[in-house]
Order: structure tokens, then sequence, then C-alpha cells
């Protein structure tokens, strides 16, 4: 007990002084400092992140894949519709959202968490993300959460640490705050929401990890993506994984509009690089995508 109330001492004091250090658009590193150190490249985006002196993060290791076709896993309801033998196809990675990992004997090449209140919430599921050899992709936000619930010696998977973009702003880790310009190069806009060409520079999220799940997919070269477990209705149900006793709460409802708005975005930008995406929940409220009806002949 002594030695959680003085690190609590710690942080706070360190949080006090970042905060006579810096402007207050550095404002959201008070939490970093001094633990952690990032370093840059030319171009400004993230090379390497170290946590207490050892390497956390090396995006400076290519993301290498040897399938063009993957399936992003999400959380809806309409999961438990699939029939289990479509998540263990060798033609296909897998990558994972949330509490997707509760899914059996699904090998997940990759991982997106970017809420902070899952990790602290569902700690349980995430440390079966940490203890497999996907490549995470998460938020200093969510990196820290985990970093205080365990030590770096238990973490198999390798971190690579995205910088999101919400309400037009990115609060960069250990940097500035800036605004994103829709010239930008590596953004795609379409009707006022951005889709990152970059993920290195800048990820977009619109309420849910799912979008910004699909720019982590494009940044790893994938042409044929199916989606699954991305209803958006229902919200009053439970996610698969959980019981109605235990249901952790949800914000979907309060943003659905912007977040189909979104998706349009992402479905124009894939069109236009001729990659093909495809809804496997019949019942989906996005309609962006085509939707298709697996059964015991779908070739993907």
């Amino acid at each position: 007990m002594s030695t959680l109330i003085f690190n609590l001492f710690i942080r706070n004091l360190t949080k006090y002084t970042y905060k006579f250090l810096k402007p207050n658009t550095y404002k959201h590193n008070r939490r970093y400092w001094p633990f952690y150190r990032v370093v840059r490249n030319e171009k400004g985006q993230i090379d390497q992140v170290f946590f207490r002196g050892a390497l956390i993060a090396d995006h400076t290791l290519a993301l290498k894949n040897t399938k063009s076709k993957c399936m992003l896993i999400a959380t809806g309801p309409s999961i438990k519709e699939i029939p289990n033998h479509f998540f263990q196809r060798e033609e296909l990675d897998y990558i994972g959202v949330n509490g997707a990992i509760a899914l059996e004997k699904v090998y997940f090449t990759h991982y997106v968490i970017i809420d902070h209140d899952f990790i602290k919430n569902r700690f349980d599921l995430v440390e079966r993300v940490l203890d497999s050899e996907c490549i995470f992709f998460t938020t200093a936000r969510c990196l820290d959460s985990i970093l205080r619930k365990t030590k770096i010696q238990k973490i198999r998977c390798k971190f690579k640490v995205i910088e999101i973009t919400s309400n037009g702003k990115n609060e960069l880790f250990l940097e500035d705050t800036n605004y994103i310009d829709e010239k930008t190069k590596s953004h795609y806009f379409y009707n006022g929401f951005g889709f990152s060409t970059q993920i290195h520079d800048t990820v977009f999220d619109y309420h849910t990890v799912a979008y910004t799940a699909l720019q982590i997919i494009f940044g790893l070269n994938y042409q044929h993506i199916y989606i699954a477990g991305v209803d958006m209705n229902n919200f009053h149900l439970p996610r698969f994984y959980e019981t109605i006793d235990l249901k952790q709460p949800t914000l979907l409802d309060q943003h659905t509009e912007s977040i189909l708005e979104s998706f349009k975005t992402a479905a124009y930008f894939f069109e236009s690089q001729k990659i093909s995406v495809y809804n496997l929940s019949l019942k989906s409220k996005i309609e962006s995508f085509k939707k298709i009806k697996l059964d015991q002949n779908t070739i993907f």
C-alpha cells in the first residue's frame, strides 16, 4: 500500500511540474513525462517509443504481410451468426478490435484498441492480446494505461503507437497539439470526413475503433477486406462476448449519424483504390459496403 501511495504521489508531482514547464497545448502529455521518450524521424512521425528507458514500440521495422485478404472482427452481436470455421481460414489474416479476442481459436495477426475505458474495464481481455504474437496498434493513452497494470516482461505482442485525430485536432505524443489540414496529401476527405492514407502521420477517429482499424488495414496493404460484427444497431444488446448483466456502456447510439457518414468516406476511398470491402453483417446499419451472406459455399 505504501508503494502504491508513493507512486501516486510521484505521478501527481510530475504532472504538476510538467504543467509549469510546458504551454497549455502540451497538457495532454502530463501523464507521460518523464517516464516516456519518443524518437521521431525527419517527417515528424514516431520511430521509437521508450518507457523508463526500455524500447516499447519500434516503428522502424517494416510491416510485412504475405496475404492480400483480411477480416476485421468487431464485437457486435452478429458475430454469433457466423460459423466458427470462417474465423480459421488460412487465406485470411485476422484483425481484431476491443473484445474480439474473446473468440476462441482465432489467430489475430493485428489488433487495435483506442479506448482507454475498455482497457480499464476489461483488462482481462487486454491481457489475452498482450500474451499473443500480434502487432498491437494503440494510442499513447492506452499504452500508458496498460503499462500501469502490467510489467513489460509479461508482454509478448509488439506495440505500434498511433496518433489519433479527433474533432480536427491531434494531441501528439510528447509534442504540441496540431490541427488537421484537409489539403495534406496523406489525408483523403469526403464530405468533411477524413481517412488517413499514412497511418504513421495520423489516424482519424469518428467514435468507433472499426473506422480507425480500416485506416490501419489500408496501411497494411490488404486488397480484399471482410468486415464482421460492425452492426451499428441494436445498441441495447450486449456485445457477442458479454451478457446483459455485465454489459459495458456505449456511446455509439449518440454518434450513429456521423459514424455512418464516415464509413461513406471510407467506402469512396477504397473504391478509388480498387480495394474490395464486404460487410458480413446482413443486418448492419452500414450500407456503404456490399453485404454478403456466408454459407458453406462461400469462397474468399
